[in-house]
């Protein structure tokens, strides 16, 4: 948990230099330009409509980040507040809570190899490329929560009953509540 904070420090940080410096290029022109000190505009160099081009797939990157990362929270948070060793009435390990059989797939999936479920690099890494993975393939956050919960991409609306261990569930209920957290997570990663 502590190095994803660290990464979400580390990126907002050059993120914000990214900004400061295109930022102040702006506005050297448009000081320029009000003053009358440049009557022209001139044409865009090669460099100057990289760095535009750049900034813009940068601030892209930049957010689907962001709601990889608040994704991954919330989704952790919800499951084990963040503890990596708690085990799930149904057999789910860990702080995502995953299923033996889910863990195996989605490891080797990963890794090419089934990692260790106790180690909790693994089940952060393991998450986050599943999470990406759906991101990638254009699952909006709802679909993804419910796929998490359930490991279904559609008719999850109405799940809702006892699992074979006798265990209560509600897919809807808990796609609202992690995104009810992730609304939280996203306030506090804009902050970083």
């Amino acid at each position: 948990m502590l190095k994803i904070v660290k990464i979400l420090v580390f990126k907002k940080i050059f993120c914000s230099f990214v900004k400061i410096f295109l930022m102040k290029r702006l506005l050297c022109i448009m000081v320029f330009l009000f003053l009358g000190i440049a009557t022209y505009a001139p044409e865009q160099t090669e460099r100057e409509e990289y760095l535009f081009e750049t900034y813009e797939e940068f601030e892209r990157i930049d957010q689907r980040e962001d709601r990889i990362d608040a994704l991954q929270v919330s989704i952790m948070f919800t499951e084990s507040r963040g503890r990596y060793h708690v085990r799930g009435m149904s057999g789910e390990y860990g702080a995502y809570q995953f299923m033996w059989r889910t863990w195996t797939n989605w490891s080797r999936q990963y890794a090419g190899e089934v990692l260790d479920i106790s180690c909790p690099r693994n089940q952060d890494a393991v998450a986050r490329y599943k999470i990406e993975s759906m991101v990638d393939q254009g699952y909006d956050d709802e679909t993804i929560i419910a796929f998490w919960n359930s490991g279904r991409t559609d008719g999850w609306e109405n799940m809702i009953g006892t699992n074979s261990h006798g265990v209560y569930y509600n897919v809807p209920r808990y796609v609202q509540t992690v995104m009810n957290n992730m609304d939280i997570a996203q306030k506090r990663i804009q902050l970083v």
